[in-house]
């Protein structure tokens, strides 16, 4: 059958082991169902108007559900930064991260976590990302945009410091003062401060901002189509899993 868009076999060998743990025969394959999935991340269309090469779209919803609820992608996401840095010859887990805001419009009928930033006049919701220094997402957390951006990186606390290793986060101006959280001390924020003059590219912060470009790239992502913020998570965690799969498996 042909399909609009499958996910290669080079892609499928990386991840296949994290949606299908166990090997057992099914109805349908899991590598077109995750197929559907990248197909509404990367066209952005309506769950409804998914091809009908795919199947039912309430089976293939019903996997992106079982799959938030039992954190199959934050797992599945750690594992794939892992290897990626490994293979990179850096240790598996960073010392350092980078972190950042965007706030994004929200769709009609959103209505869950929505508010207004007025720094950037915007009305949807605010997006955290917490990157290693190579740009790979570690964290990504959601919430409206009306909370100031130390209230917002709360979201991607827990994920942060789960990372035991990491003693220091690059930020921007806004995160100065208090740190939003430090993992009792250990963990220390350096501010990046803009320069007057011509523009240039900030030491550190043009990680995370070119991580938020790549994620744009997906038409899902370009505005908050989700009605829940776990949804919308893992729509961001799932374009951070393809683009790591895509640099593993182009690694030269």
């Amino acid at each position: 059958m042909n399909y609009p868009f499958l996910l290669s076999d080079s892609q499928w060998e990386e991840v296949s082991a994290y949606f299908a743990p166990k090997k057992r025969k099914r109805k349908v394959s899991l590598q077109v169902i995750v197929s559907a999935l990248v197909y509404v991340l990367k066209s952005g269309c309506q769950w409804r108007l998914l091809p009908v090469e795919y199947g039912k779209w309430q089976l293939v919803y019903y996997y992106f559900r079982k799959w938030i609820d039992y954190a199959v992608l934050e797992d599945m996401l750690y594992k794939l930064v892992s290897k990626r840095r490994t293979q990179s010859n850096r240790t598996a887990e960073p010392s350092a991260g980078v972190v950042d805001t965007q706030s994004v419009k929200n769709a009609a009928g959103v209505n869950e976590a929505v508010g207004y930033d007025a720094g950037k006049n915007v009305r949807g919701r605010k997006r955290s990302l917490a990157t290693d220094t190579q740009g790979n997402v570690l964290a990504a957390g959601v919430s409206s945009a009306g909370k100031h951006d130390k209230s917002a990186v709360k979201t991607i606390q827990q994920q942060v410091e789960d990372f035991k290793n990491i003693e220091v986060i690059f930020a921007d101006g806004s995160f100065k003062g208090e740190a939003p959280f430090d993992q009792k001390g250990k963990i220390k924020w350096l501010v990046v401060n803009k320069k007057a003059g011509p523009f240039k590219v900030l030491p550190k912060r043009w990680v995370v901002e070119r991580t938020f470009a790549w994620l744009t790239n997906f038409r899902r992502l370009c505005r908050d189509y989700e009605k829940r913020t776990e949804c919308a998570k893992a729509m961001i965690l799932l374009a951070s899993i393809l683009i790591t799969v895509n640099k593993l498996i182009t690694y030269f």
